[in-house]
C-alpha cells in the first residue's frame, strides 16, 4: 500500500512524542514492514533520549592526528611554483643588455696640431640576435581557465554528491528508486 506515508506517520509521532493515529496503528498491525520500522525508530530514539557516554580515546591517538593533520596541511601548501610568462623576456632583455657591445666615442689624444677634434667614423652596431621563448597561447589560456574555473567545480561537485545523498535516503526513506546514484 503506501507505506511510506505510514511510515512518515510513525517517524512523526515519535520526534513529537504523541500516539499514532488510528489508521496508523491499524496498518503497523497489518504490515511486518512497518512494524519492524516502527521498533527500529523507537530504539533510536531510546538512544538519542539515553545516550551512551563516549568512551575515553587512548591518549597517543590525539598526537597521531594531529601529526597527521599537520602533514596534510603542509602537503597541501606546497605546490609547484612556476614564474609568470615575462620573466624569460625580461631575463632575456637584460642578458641583451649587459652584453651589448659598448660603443663609446674615442676621444683622440691630445694634440698641438689640432686645434677642433675629428668625427671618428663608426662602424654600424649589429644586435646580437636573440630567440625569446614561444608562448603557447592555447595552453596559457587553458591554464588560466582551469586556474578560474577550479573552485567553481569543486563546488559544483559538492552539490552533485549531497543531492546523490538525499536522493538514497530519500529512496530508502519511501522504499523508491529517485534518482540513479552514480
Amino acid at each position: 500500500m503506501f507505506c511510506f506515508i505510514q511510515r512518515w506517520r510513525i517517524d512523526r509521532a515519535l520526534d513529537e512524542g504523541t500516539e499514532l493515529d488510528a489508521r496508523a496503528r491499524r496498518h503497523v498491525a497489518e504490515c511486518d514492514d512497518c512494524r519492524s520500522h516502527r521498533k527500529v525508530q523507537e530504539k533510536l530514539v531510546a538512544l538519542l533520549n539515553h545516550p551512551q557516554p563516549a568512551p575515553e580515546a587512548p591518549p597517543f591517538l590525539r598526537a597521531n592526528v594531529m601529526n597527521t593533520i599537520r602533514a596534510e596541511a603542509k602537503a597541501a601548501v606546497t605546490t609547484q611554483w612556476l614564474p609568470p610568462v615575462w620573466v624569460p623576456i625580461a631575463a632575456c632583455a637584460a642578458l641583451a643588455f649587459f652584453l651589448m657591445p659598448e660603443n663609446k666615442p674615442q676621444s683622440p689624444a691630445p694634440n698641438a696640431f689640432h686645434s677642433q677634434p675629428q668625427p671618428v667614423a663608426q662602424a654600424p652596431v649589429k644586435m646580437p640576435v636573440m630567440e625569446l621563448p614561444a608562448v603557447n597561447m592555447a595552453k596559457t589560456l587553458e591554464q588560466v581557465q582551469d586556474t578560474l574555473a577550479s573552485p567553481y567545480t569543486k563546488e559544483i561537485e559538492s552539490l552533485q554528491n549531497d543531492l546523490k545523498a538525499a536522493g538514497g535516503y530519500m529512496g530508502k526513506l519511501f522504499n523508491l528508486k529517485i534518482a540513479s546514484l552514480e
